[in-house]
């Protein structure tokens, strides 16, 4: 059925104004239930709900250099109402996309609304499609290993060419070109130097409020099931905090 907004709006929550936008009512069936009435079941393309959970199980995220054993789900499904005895009820149906996060990547997703470019985070499904696996991350200190190699490797054949000028005669004008080479290898050894250990610094500054903001959601979590223990009388199994990377080659 097709509503044009230009009729009269009717509700706190119609629109006022007029436009050439046309809205579609949802579709209603009458569905037998148990205790012997009927339920209004109302479906619409643009019904949805959202659950957060928080899942047990080892996984890598996307943007994160620790294997977690629990971390942050979010889904949002299709969705229908079920008008029954006076009251409406939402129930979830087809999926549409489900993603996962760690403690501290939710934190920054509902401290910084409308700021930055947003927050990494990895699709686990994505209209019912189930996405692959991401390999164990990467340790950070091979990363910036490898970079401090390659500056490194640079300026090693940048000195080896200088080396090879050395050999012969050289002219007062040749010297001074060597010299500003020299120099210039120098300076690009400090610079690149320092720009990279800052960069490891600020690094570990990141990785240690990420690890704190995994700490405390697991301190809560843990907080949570002491309750429920104590509620029911059994002990409930304590989930591991992180999962270090183990190199397969090293645990042989």
């Amino acid at each position: 059925m097709m509503i044009s907004s230009q009729e009269k709006p009717r509700g706190l929550f119609n629109m006022s104004r007029k436009s050439n936008r046309t809205f579609t009512a949802p579709e209603v069936s009458s569905v037998p239930n148990t205790t012997g009435g009927v339920t209004k079941v109302s479906r619409h393309p643009a019904f949805g709900q959202i659950r957060v959970t928080r899942p047990s199980g080892f996984t890598n995220l996307c943007g994160s250099e620790m294997t977690h054993q629990h971390y942050i789900a979010l889904e949002i499904n299709r969705a229908e109402i079920h008008r029954d005895t006076g009251y409406d009820s939402f129930y979830p149906r087809k999926s549409i996309i489900e993603v996962i996060m760690s403690e501290s990547q939710w934190a920054s997703v509902i401290s910084s609304i409308g700021m930055g470019a947003g927050t990494p985070c990895t699709l686990r499904s994505v209209v019912g499609v189930v996405m692959a696996e991401l390999p164990p991350p990467t340790p950070p200190s091979e990363t910036f290993q490898e970079e401090m190699n390659r500056t490194l490797d640079a300026l090693r054949k940048d000195l080896m060419l200088v080396a090879e000028a050395l050999e012969g005669p050289l002219a007062k004008t040749k010297v001074a070109a060597l010299q500003r080479q020299v120099q210039n290898c120098a300076d690009r050894l400090e610079s690149n130097a320092t720009h990279v250990a800052d960069l490891f610094v600020e690094h570990m500054e990141e990785t240690t409020a990420k690890a704190k903001a995994e700490v405390d959601g697991y301190v809560n979590e843990m907080v949570k099931r002491k309750g429920l223990e104590a509620l029911m009388g059994a002990p409930i199994k304590s989930p591991v905090l992180l999962q270090p990377h183990v190199d397969e080659e090293e645990s042989k």
